[in-house]
C-alpha cells in the first residue's frame, strides 16, 4: 500500500505525464499491478491523501547491464525530460555510434526495455 500518486507512477506507461525514472526502474525489475484505491476514511486518523494497493511481481530476468549504468542513463534522460535524448545524454554518447537508437525523441517516449538495451550497449562500448 502506498500513496495513490506514487502507485500511478509505478505503473505509468510511456508517453504519459506520470511516466518517469520510478516507472522505468520498477518496470525493468518487476511487473507492478495497480489493484485498487483505499479511501482516507479507511484509516484512523484519516490521512489527507488517497492510498492505493499495488502488487509487485518480481518476475523479470536479470538485466544485461549494471544497475549503475542503467540508473545513470535513466536519470540523465529524465533530469532534462523536455530535451531530446541526444542532448540529455550528450556527455555519455560522445564518440559512441548510437545511430541505431532514436535519440531525437524525449525521455518519456522510450520504453523500459529500450533503456535497458541502450544501457547495455553503452556499457559494452565503454569497456572496449
Amino acid at each position: 500500500m502506498m500513496q495513490k500518486e506514487v502507485a500511478q507512477r509505478l505503473v505509468a506507461l510511456p508517453r504519459t505525464k506520470d511516466y518517469g525514472i520510478l516507472s522505468v526502474q520498477t518496470q525493468l525489475m518487476s511487473s507492478p499491478e495497480y489493484l485498487f484505491d483505499v479511501k482516507p476514511g479507511s484509516f484512523s486518523p484519516p490521512p489527507k491523501v488517497t492510498s492505493a494497493m499495488v502488487y509487485v511481481h518480481f518476475d523479470k530476468p536479470a538485466l544485461a547491464c549494471s544497475d549503475k549504468m542503467l540508473k545513470t542513463v535513466v536519470r540523465k534522460a529524465f533530469n532534462q525530460r523536455r530535451k531530446k535524448l541526444s542532448n540529455a545524454l550528450k556527455s555519455m554518447i560522445q564518440g559512441v555510434d548510437c545511430s541505431h537508437y532514436d535519440l531525437d525523441v524525449r525521455a518519456e517516449e522510450w520504453t523500459p526495455d529500450i533503456y535497458a538495451e541502450f544501457a547495455a550497449y553503452l556499457e559494452a562500448q565503454v569497456s572496449e
